[in-house]
């Protein structure tokens, strides 16, 4: 099977000034136990109101991503917009 190159563009990034991405510190305890703790910055700023600002991008789109890292009112409107092409990928932050 060849590989298949998908292009993905970049018109749609929300630039948030003077915040960083976030910080995820992977935690191991003595006993084993494995942990995240997720600090979110930039993602936060990915509003409700932005889903449509750029709502564009979903037109054409066969499946829609949306990683539970942004506000969950956000990937509700996604998925509004999206309607059943929508893909959920669950993180650490669940």
């Amino acid at each position: 099977m060849k590989p298949r190159i998908i292009v993905i563009g970049s018109s749609c990034i929300k630039i948030q000034p003077g915040t960083h991405s976030g910080i995820a510190l992977a935690n191991l305890a003595s006993d084993g136990e494995k942990s995240i703790s997720v600090a979110p910055r930039t993602n936060s700023h990915l509003l409700p109101e932005d889903v449509h600002r750029f709502e564009e991008a979903f037109e054409g789109a066969k499946i829609v991503l949306a990683q539970l890292e942004i506000p969950v009112k956000t990937v509700e409107e996604a998925s509004n917009v999206a309607q059943k092409r929508m893909q959920f990928g669950f993180s650490s932050s669940v």
